[in-house]
């Protein structure tokens, strides 16, 4: 009986593919002899999908729109390399060449060994991400070279001006403040909520050791290691007082996106709206009609 439940669930994972297969409205004769699968095939599909799913969630995290997203992309991918394709007794040959292969080529490409890496944009924005600043996957001594780089470049920021600083003393969530800060507007609570939680599901809770404070950095990686509830921006912004020069530094490095997927979806979007009937839309009212598709 068990025999055929497991057999009956198998066929079951099989239906849609087989059923598109079979209809000779989407797929000829002679296609749908080349596209049929064989059972080994079929094992061999099962064994890799659950190393497909976490490059999937990477490749969300990393086009995500309404939060910044440059600063999870090598926890991401240190992620990636030393929890879900880490090497196992378990594994079957196809899947451990298909784990070794995915770990050589992501360290190639994002040059992820190098000590010159921890000078990148996309480390430094994780070393000014309260949530991953601890750097958790990360080799030490990359990350040793991050945080020293980030004490060498905060130093050089200017001081906010004392007028932008009076500006933030009310309503900031410093670490001294007593009272919690002003509830925000649905819209500012919102953006970037749902991106940030599933980057933090992906890549999952860690502790920070405090270092001893020297500097405005230090100050700022000794604190414990928090989650930006209302965006990781809008934290840097109620911080400004605690961390001056380290919050001028994050305004800097945070604004950069991950990918160009943002500029893609826009250039779809504007595709769509001038089409060959409306070739005659004035430059103005393109921008217009584009912003009112992306916000509203």
């Amino acid at each position: 009986m068990l025999c055929q439940d497991v057999c009956v669930l198998y066929n079951l994972s099989r239906w849609p593919v087989v059923a598109v297969l079979s209809d000779r409205a989407f797929v000829k004769p002679n296609d749908a002899k080349t596209l049929d699968l064989a059972d080994e095939q079929w094992r061999l599909i099962e064994d890799m999908l659950p190393l497909l799913q976490p490059l999937q969630n990477v490749t969300a995290l990393f086009s995500q729109e309404n939060a910044p997203s440059s600063s999870v992309v090598y926890p991401s991918l240190w992620k990636l390399i030393q929890v879900d394709m880490a090497a196992s007794d378990d594994d079957t040959p196809a899947v451990a060449g298909f784990k070794a292969a995915i770990t050589a080529s992501l360290k190639e490409r994002f040059d992820m060994t190098s000590l010159q890496v921890a000078r990148h944009p996309f480390v430094i924005a994780t070393v000014l991400d309260p949530e991953y600043k601890a750097m958790t996957h990360f080799p030490d001594n990359i990350r040793a070279a991050a945080y020293e780089f980030v004490r060498e470049q905060a130093a050089t920021m200017p001081l906010p001006p004392p007028a932008q600083l009076a500006a933030t003393t009310e309503g900031a969530a410093g670490p001294a403040q007593s009272q919690p800060p002003p509830a925000k507007r649905a819209k500012v609570d919102t953006t970037g909520k749902d991106s940030r939680e599933a980057a933090r599901r992906f890549m999952g809770a860690a502790a920070v050791e405090p270092a001893a404070p020297v500097c405005d950095v230090d100050n700022y990686l000794s604190t414990l290691q928090s989650t930006p509830d209302g965006g990781l921006l809008e934290w840097w912004r109620d911080h400004l007082n605690d961390f001056p020069q380290t919050s001028e530094l994050a305004r800097r490095y945070l604004a950069i996106p991950a990918t160009s997927a943002q500029s893609e979806r826009l250039f779809s979007a504007t595709g769509r709206i001038v089409n060959k009937l409306r070739t005659r839309l004035l430059p103005e009212r393109v921008e217009s009609l584009v912003f009112l598709y992306k916000n509203m």
